[in-house]
């Protein structure tokens, strides 16, 4: 999965209203068909439909230019809004973010794309909290618990600065149970938070394939990736 965090404690993005233009500025359907074609598809939601807590009956933040600019307007910004995306230079996060860029422009979201080394873009972003936005790409297990360090106030993989008492006990609520129904109800309302106040902008999947020669047996995959401990070869 691929998407765009923001800076949540200083700066333009502390301000929902411009998280949600950006995120109604990004045609999923179109960078999935042009960046991962034949395989990918939009993503609407931080959760993907194989996850616990996963309901399509949240609010989707759907390419919307119109509803977009309304909110630029009314945050403040009617003439156009002025920002960076901080990127490790990888080629196909380059190729997204000239799309982006041509999207948001649509909008009046001028965006300079600042794309670095990774060491860069650790220190400037993950250690130093330097940007307005920037991109991010993740595996996605079953389990959103995996993702609890994302979003905790004070978590370590929390590089959004985020914090928000009610995803933090949404959250919570979803690690401390092993109810099911609870579970799926907590992180149901995680996700609606997120989604509502527009913590995150996902843009598209792509299937995570395992593929191995015929006489590699034993082979499993768990929520984390694939198993090779009780593997073998019949040859």
């Amino acid at each position: 999965q691929r998407g765009i965090g923001f800076n949540t404690k200083e700066g333009k993005f502390t301000d929902a209203r411009l998280r949600e233009a950006v995120c109604r500025g990004i045609d999923r359907d179109a960078m999935a068909k042009v960046l991962a074609p034949g395989v990918g598809f939009a993503a609407d939601y931080f959760w993907s439909p194989a996850q616990v807590g996963y309901s399509d009956s949240i609010l989707k933040l759907s390419y919307d230019l119109a509803k977009a600019k309304q909110l630029l307007a009314g945050a403040g910004y009617p003439n156009g809004l002025e920002v960076t995306l901080s990127m490790v230079a990888r080629s196909i996060d380059l190729r997204a973010a000239e799309m982006l860029q041509s999207m948001w422009a649509k909008v009046g979201i001028n965006l300079t794309i600042d794309s670095m080394e990774r060491e860069a873009w650790l220190s400037k972003v993950m250690r130093g909290g330097i940007f307005d936005m920037t991109m991010f790409r993740q595996t996605l297990m079953v389990d959103p618990d995996k993702y609890m360090g994302n979003f905790d106030t004070g978590g370590a993989t929390n590089w959004t600065n985020l914090s928000d008492p009610e995803l933090d006990q949404a959250m919570q609520e979803g690690r401390s149970s092993f109810d099911n129904k609870v579970r799926q109800t907590a992180y149901e309302q995680a996700q609606r938070i997120i989604n509502e106040r527009a913590y995150r902008c996902t843009t598209y999947l792509t299937p995570y394939n395992v593929t191995h020669q015929r006489y590699v047996k034993g082979v499993s995959v768990e929520w984390s990736g694939p198993e090779m401990d009780e593997a073998w070869l019949d040859k």
